[in-house]
């Protein structure tokens, strides 16, 4: 991944990040905006990995550009 700005530390690949982001954009154009609470559900549903709401809280500022999620 040569030229990504991909942190060692990430909990998710750029591509599983990809799916998140996807499903957010989904329930939102249907006005259904996901919490951070279902967020996190949704990672630890698809690929049994618990991430923290300090996690979530990151991941949507680092896709602000194209997320926003339901306080």
């Amino acid at each position: 991944m040569e030229g990504t700005s991909d942190h060692g530390n990430r909990r998710l690949s750029a591509e599983r990040e990809d799916v998140v982001v996807g499903v957010i954009q989904a329930f939102s154009i249907n006005n259904l905006p996901l919490s951070k609470l279902q967020i996190r559900a949704i990672v630890s549903r698809r690929w049994n990995i618990d991430v923290s709401e300090s996690w979530v809280r990151r991941f949507l500022r680092r896709h602000h550009l194209h997320l926003r999620a339901r306080s």
